[in-house]
């Protein structure tokens, strides 16, 4: 900077010298080349940033872990199963089954039982056809396993009908099963290996200590892909995941970016998903107040969710009155009202004009839920209005859930994974299994029942949505996304969903240095 200013100022002292001597006559000025400070190499204009190819698109796995999508951990193992594995049905960025290893289905019984007719023509990594047995052999695996156990309480039976149908049996009708079936299915009798044998657009490929993801020549589905290979490197952990990311050795990182206290430096594209999974507020209606539902429905009205879901969970996250996420097409758009602190806070005056002295709620929340403390406090201080006081209560994880359980709680901030059949009887139902607080209410079983079993269920939302805003057994806050990072400007295309970040992977662009310019 200094060296091109002085030159500039010399350059211009010439011309005014030369100029003045030559009585403005017009002489020939001297080349620029002539000029003592004149540089070559600095002339040159600055190169256009270079193209941030890269060499090879990497990804982070757990070495020694299984790539099993039943039983392995959340995270890397289970993102990688979704270049690996399908399932029968795919969920879209609204939530809605795809079709995808089924190829029709038929329900029966009124909702109590469903034939799904596989694909056919469809092949597993070793070369041996998909098979009613190997769908049904996962399915029933999943019946007992840690993390499909609860979404499939309600199956009573699965079987395989020859070699192309598999028939399941429900305990009660249920009009959405497609919607809980996105499980990745394996080949029966290799479900033990490392990585067993799966029907998605790459294969799993070891080298010695060298392992990686490789296309599948014979992926039913025949799409281009973005890459012909896919390095896997080692990650110990979740920190060590990160480091490989933000060092630049792998290539695309999921995270929650609102829930997360990860330090992330470098520049990156960010690519978020909805999630079904919740954040709200739990009722203990054994309280004399809470058992009131004007008074539910008055505190529901005072949480302003829109700040919450663009300040607190810095926009990675949507603002809900209901527990239907926002993305999905049975979100009744219709039913939600605009926050206003006035009519919210003559809402609750009017909820509260009948009760006498002081009152005031504990709000229990999970301490190392980040993020969640800062949010109980925002609400509790919005609620906090006349003679009602909030007062927030951040406890460790196991002390908190031993009070849930316990019910030794008022309100309670809360987060949990729904279904995208956006079944929450657990949650409200009589005797649900996270029902804490106790809510029970006859019409409200009816409704839920009616929305699980019911074939129009656009239709019957209504009807549910109108019961729950005027009963408030919880109070819904918001549904948070999962960031996919990747490189600035190395990846394009990318669409993730919450159940896989790799969602049309064929449509992404991944453009590599050629071998030669990689030292290839």
């Amino acid at each position: 900077m200094k060296k091109n200013f002085q030159r500039n100022v010399y350059i211009g002292l010439l011309i005014v010298l030369s100029l003045l001597l030559s009585g403005c006559r017009g002489e020939e000025l001297p080349d620029e080349e002539d000029l003592p400070w004149y540089d070559e190499e600095e002339q040159t204009p600055e190169p256009e940033e270079t193209e941030k190819r890269l060499s090879a698109f990497c990804l982070a796995f757990h070495r020694g872990e299984t790539l099993d999508p039943v039983t392995c951990g959340e995270g890397v193992q289970q993102q990688i199963g979704r270049l690996l594995y399908e399932p029968l049905f795919a969920l879209d960025e609204h939530f809605q089954p795809r079709l995808v290893l089924c190829e029709r289905y038929d329900v029966l019984d009124e909702g109590m039982t469903y034939v799904f007719h596989i694909r056919p023509g469809v092949h597993f990594s070793d070369g041996s056809e998909l098979t009613a047995a190997d769908v049904a052999a996962t399915l029933r695996r999943c019946l007992t396993s840690e993390r499909y156990a609860a979404r499939l309480s309600g199956v009573r039976s699965v079987t395989a009908q020859g070699t192309d149908a598999v028939q399941i049996q429900l305990h009660r009708p249920h009009m959405a099963l497609e919607a809980l079936l996105d499980i990745p299915i394996v080949k029966a009798g290799t479900e033990s290996h490392a990585v067993p044998a799966g029907t998605g657009p790459y294969l799993c490929i070891t080298d010695g200590d060298a392992v990686c993801l490789r296309r599948n020549e014979d992926w039913w589905q025949g799409k281009p892909l973005p890459v012909e290979e896919i390095p896997l490197l080692d990650a110990k952990d979740a920190d060590t995941v990160q480091y490989l990311f933000t060092s630049r050795e792998v290539h695309a990182y999921a995270i929650d970016l609102a829930g997360s206290t990860a330090v992330l430096t470098g520049s990156f594209d960010c690519v978020d998903a909805p999630t079904p999974v919740m954040q709200y507020i739990g009722v203990n209606v054994a309280h004399p107040l809470l058992s009131d539902s004007a008074v539910r429905c008055a505190l529901s009205a005072a949480i302003d969710r829109e700040t919450i879901a663009s300040g607190y969970l810095s926009g990675h996250g949507s603002a809900a009155d209901f527990p239907i996420a926002p993305q999905s097409s049975l979100y009744p758009h219709g039913f939600s009202k605009p926050y206003s602190p006035e009519e919210s806070a003559a809402a609750l005056r009017g909820a509260l004009a009948g009760v006498e002295g002081r009152q005031t709620l504990r709000l229990l929340v999970n301490e190392e839920g980040g993020e969640k403390v800062a949010i109980a406090q925002f609400i509790a201080q919005a609620l906090s209005q006349g003679d009602l006081e909030i007062i927030v209560t951040a406890l460790p994880w196991a002390e908190y859930m031993a009070a849930l359980e316990a019910g030794d709680f008022d309100l309670y901030y809360g987060e949990v994974k729904l279904t995208a059949d956006w079944d929450i009887t657990p949650l409200v139902g009589t005797g649900g299994t996270l029902n804490y607080g106790g809510y029970t209410d006859e019409t409200m079983d009816f409704v839920l029942d009616g929305f699980r079993s019911s074939r129009y269920r656009e239709a019957d939302v209504s009807g549910f949505c109108t019961i729950f805003a005027r009963e408030c057994p919880i109070l819904p806050v918001a549904f948070g996304s999962v960031s996919l990072l990747t490189h600035r400007d190395t990846v394009s295309g990318a669409s993730p969903t919450a159940a896989n970040i790799f969602w049309n992977f064929s449509d992404w662009t991944i453009p590599l240095r050629p071998a030669e310019e990689s030292g290839g």
